[in-house]
């Protein structure tokens, strides 16, 4: 046996009140609202017992007690059932009458008023949940120095093109991203992490001037001493869209990889939401996500050699 908490019932008269979590009344406002003796209505459920089946009965009917007075200032413990809705139809079916009839008629309606109380709560709170998955990274899983590849290939990357050394350049990223550590990144936030430093390298890249193909005169990126003077440097119109056309080629080899890897992360991670995959699967997609980055960050390196050839003397660079 044990003892129930009936919570208040004044907004879901006649009473009926959430027990356990669930809409339930008792054997004592029953024996109340209908007019009959406690005793009455425990025999019945008890008959009610001997005929339901175990898993019926279990569901529906909770034995339970409560301290009352007694006489001479004494106390003892009085029986009574909590009462779920299906035991509650059951019981008094057969109870006749114009007030048992309307009692029934209350009960259900103050069943119901619960359950769409209840029903409402319940959506509200996925509401919130799924609004905390949308808008709250995966932070349950750390990225390890496997999966951290290509962000260390980007950043040095990043160092080349800045002659900055890549030491100084990672406080930067654990700075913006508020990790005390490199290894405290989260492995849902490497994508983040990469396009941050991509943006890093882009900003570093001057944009292609305005030119004339057919002829193309670019001053040298050193201006030379009276006595050394050099020619300028000039790149014909082949040389010129020969190479623009490898660049552009190899961006929109860039440009797929990219795609690829972010249908990976929204296939296996729809909505930035957490998944849990078979450990084979979670294998799989970790693979895939590596090779993805990889790809990404080697055709960025390509990129950026690219640029770097054309920017010796000639101060010519190619946009993305």
């Amino acid at each position: 046996m044990s003892q129930a908490q009936v919570l208040p019932t004044e907004h879901f008269s006649p009473s009926v009140s959430l027990i356990e979590g669930r809409p339930a009344t008792t054997s004592l406002a029953i024996a109340e609202c209908f007019g009959k003796r406690h005793d009455d209505v425990t025999k019945s459920i008890r008959n009610l017992h001997a005929n339901c089946p175990d898993e019926f009965r279990a569901r529906n009917f909770a034995e339970t007690f409560r301290t009352v007075a007694g006489p001479n200032n004494s106390q003892r413990q009085e029986k009574f059932f909590t009462v779920y809705f299906d035991g509650f139809i059951l019981l008094v079916m057969g109870y006749t009458g114009k007030k048992a009839l309307a009692m029934k008629l209350a009960y259900i309606e103050a069943f119901n008023a619960m359950k769409e109380q209840l029903d409402k709560l319940a959506e509200q709170e996925r509401a919130r949940r799924a609004a905390e998955a949308r808008e709250l990274p995966d932070v349950s899983r750390l990225s390890t120095p496997a999966s951290r590849k290509p962000l260390r290939a980007l950043v040095h990357a990043w160092a080349q093109v800045s002659g900055t050394p890549h030491t100084a350049l990672w406080p930067q990223v654990k700075a913006h991203f508020q990790l005390s550590r490199i290894d405290d990144l989260p492995e849902s936030w490497l994508p983040d992490a990469l396009e941050w430093v991509q943006a890093k390298i882009d900003s570093l890249t001057p944009a292609l001037p305005s030119t004339d193909k057919e002829s193309l005169t670019v001053a040298p990126a050193i201006e030379p001493a009276p006595e050394q003077a050099l020619a300028a440097a000039t790149l014909d119109a082949k040389t010129y869209a020969s190479g623009k056309q490898f660049f552009d080629d190899v961006s929109k080899l860039r440009r797929n990889a990219e795609g690829i890897r972010e249908a990976l992360h929204i296939f296996a991670r729809p909505g930035g939401r957490s998944a849990i995959l078979p450990h084979e699967k979670q294998m799989l997609y970790d693979n895939a996500n590596e090779a993805a980055n990889v790809a990404v960050t080697s055709l960025n390196q390509a990129i950026y050699a690219l640029r770097m050839i054309y920017n010796i003397r000639a101060h010519v660079s190619f946009s993305r």
